[in-house]
């Protein structure tokens, strides 16, 4: 989700040293956590506050946790979600900018050199790597205005190594909305969602012949009752028989085979589960959550734990451990795991899990890797 850039350097001054009071002033209880929780979150939640710096755009980490730049300060405009091909060499990721200014790019992860490519697209807000197709799909985060109203909002499929290329056709069979989150399960079923803060909704998409894209029936959830095939697959109109969610923005399939969407509106606030067989939902991560604000991107780590972003001015990194043996569908612990990021964007861990990178946004506009996880 797109948010206004900080007004000047006061501003950057005065919430740094709002973070530093916050963070060095703190008089609550220390955190006591168990050492088996701190096995299966590869970090000690209770150094978190210890580290920080109080300089907005350098992380407070853990004990042990490192950081690196993979994409400059300030050498794109907004970077915002990513993603990791395969052999984990590339790391993709697209600027935000309105209609034509948008664009995707490739970072080779062993000589740095950064390439476009692609161009003229509208707010992409929804990325990933389709394996079976060796294809990169981006949406667009917006379907249009004035002029352009309703002619935008698509996915679309790009070659992950052409420099430059031309914009595809859309995929206009997985439909036309404010796409944004997206993920692949096996070849022939991809899960979408949009974000739409007046009410957008989740939609599965399954492939007629896979790894062709362009072809396949849409499908939108309507909860507690299943997937219901829409006749709809235009703006504004798309998937209106389906259950409505709030700024639904990123999702990503569990160890446990639920699906996990944020859900970012204000009233909300909060990460639900949804059984992709039963279609019912539940909330894995409260709205309630003392210090939980404005969650945007998902990553789960190795070890099943869900790590979420914030997408605010002086944004924190979090991470839910799964839901154990209980009453409720709730997560067992949510810990803070980084502290002082603006706007933080698309988050990806490596496959061993000892590593994630992460994008910001504001007035630092980068994309850092951070390294420290051990797990037993």
């Amino acid at each position: 989700m797109q948010l206004p850039k900080a007004a000047n350097v006061l501003w950057l001054a005065v919430v740094s040293l709002t973070l530093a009071l916050n963070i060095s002033g703190c008089s609550e209880a220390p955190l006591v956590v168990s050492s088996e929780a701190i096995k299966k979150l590869g970090f000690d939640p209770s150094t978190v506050k210890q580290k920080h710096s109080g300089k907005i755009g350098v992380p407070g980490l853990p004990d042990g946790f490192t950081y690196k730049e993979v994409v400059s300060p300030g050498e794109f405009d907004e970077p915002d979600v990513i993603a990791l091909d395969p052999t984990e060499k590339f790391l993709y990721f697209v600027t935000k900018g309105e209609y034509p200014d948008s664009s995707v790019y490739r970072v080779d992860l062993v000589s740095g050199e950064i390439m476009r490519l692609a161009t003229g697209l509208h707010r992409l807000g929804g990325i990933t790597y389709y394996q079976p197709g060796n294809v990169l799909i981006v949406g667009e985060e917006g379907t249009g205005i004035g002029p352009t109203e309703n002619k935008l909002g698509f996915w679309y499929g790009l070659r992950p190594d052409v420099v430059d290329q031309p914009t595809p056709p859309p995929l206009r069979a997985m439909g036309q909305y404010r796409a944004e989150g997206i993920e692949p399960v096996g070849a022939d079923t991809i899960y979408l969602g949009e974000d739409q803060p007046h009410g957008g909704y989740v939609y599965k998409y399954v492939l007629d012949s896979p790894p062709d894209l362009t072809r396949g029936t849409l499908f939108v959830l309507k909860e507690n009752e299943g997937w219901i095939k829409t006749n709809y697959l235009e703006a504004p109109d798309t998937g209106k028989e389906g259950t409505k969610f709030y700024a639904a923005e990123d999702m990503h399939m569990g160890p446990d085979g639920k699906l996990y969407l944020v859900i970012s509106a204000e009233a909300e606030n909060r990460v639900v589960a949804i059984d992709p067989i039963t279609a019912k939902v539940t909330d894995f991560v409260s709205g309630k959550t003392k210090g939980f604000r404005r969650p945007d991107q998902l990553a789960f780590s190795p070890s099943g734990v869900l790590f979420i972003t914030e997408d605010v001015d002086v944004g924190d990194i979090w991470a839910a451990l799964p839901d154990g043996p209980d009453e409720d569908s709730l997560s067992d612990g949510v810990y803070r795991f980084l502290t002082g990021l603006p706007y933080i964007q698309g988050i990806v861990f490596t496959k061993d899990g000892t590593t994630f990178y992460v994008a910001q946004k504001g007035d630092v506009d980068s994309i850092i890797a951070i390294s420290g996880f051990k797990y037993p």
